[in-house]
């Protein structure tokens, strides 16, 4: 029986010494409290992610706007473009869609491959090294387009909350000009003109009403001038220009329009 009982002895010791240590009795215990450090310092680090993304909006935008103009003068150097293209320069110019560029891109294929069927003075090294550089314009054209969009909208949305609270303050001023508050008639009038009406923009005259003046001075109705010029003439029509000096009860009046059929 002594034998018996110093066995049973001996084996609690270990579980003695477990207890002792510290350490969690189950395992799901375990898991629990090693789990639970890492998602508290997540949450923590969205916190402070999220506070100072909210401190630093202005700051980010200010070092946007100043790198941007810097990037953009050095381009501007680097390239050479100085002066913007005119209309009529952009219509003499070729782009590059989807067609053009893949034309572009099988003829330096084809110049790689065949050197000995190219045009004197054609270097396809050279060509190859434009198309890159015209790929890389490409990428920097398309995120521009991408953060014009972006600002466009934040524009379009903190625009909408200034009008919305500008609206309120407005209100605000007419009710207390109405109950006769002091001061506050000359600050309402101070607002009030950016909502008056506008005189509707003269609106170009019709053909019918282009061809009733011309009847009326072939007819001797009505005292004035009219000169017809056309550009670009067509069976189907051209584009007209009309200048015209009508005069009616010593009244005269002059106006330039241009229409197309």
């Amino acid at each position: 029986m002594a034998k018996r009982k110093d066995k049973k002895s001996a084996a609690a010791k270990p579980k003695a010494k477990k207890t002792a240590a510290g350490k969690p009795a189950t395992k799901t215990a375990a898991k629990k409290g090693t789990a639970a450090k890492p998602a508290a310092k997540k949450r923590a680090a969205k916190t402070r992610a999220a506070g100072q993304q909210k401190l630093t909006v202005d700051q980010m935008l200010l070092e946007l706007i100043e790198g941007a103009g810097n990037i953009l003068s050095s381009f501007m150097d680097v390239a050479d473009l100085h002066n913007n293209l005119t209309p009529k320069e952009r219509e003499r110019l070729i782009s590059a869609g989807v067609r053009n560029y893949g034309f572009i891109e099988k003829v330096r294929d084809i110049a790689r491959d065949n050197p000995t069927y190219l045009p004197p003075n054609f270097n396809v090294n050279q060509f190859s090294a434009l198309l890159e550089t015209f790929d890389k314009v490409r990428q920097f054209y398309l995120l521009a387009e991408k953060l014009e969009s972006i600002s466009s909208d934040k524009m379009l949305l903190m625009s909408n909350d200034l009008y919305r609270e500008s609206l309120r303050v407005y209100n605000t001023l007419r009710e207390q000009s109405r109950a006769g508050v002091a001061g506050a008639r000359d600050l309402f009038n101070a607002l009030q003109i950016f909502f008056r009406r506008r005189r509707p923009s003269e609106r170009p005259p019709t053909e019918a009403e282009e061809l009733r003046k011309a009847r009326s001075l072939i007819k001797g109705t009505s005292e004035g001038e009219m000169n017809l010029k056309n550009f670009k003439a067509k069976k189907t029509g051209g584009v007209h220009e009309v200048v015209e000096d009508i005069r009616k009860d010593r009244l005269s009046g002059k106006e330039t329009e241009t229409f197309s059929e």
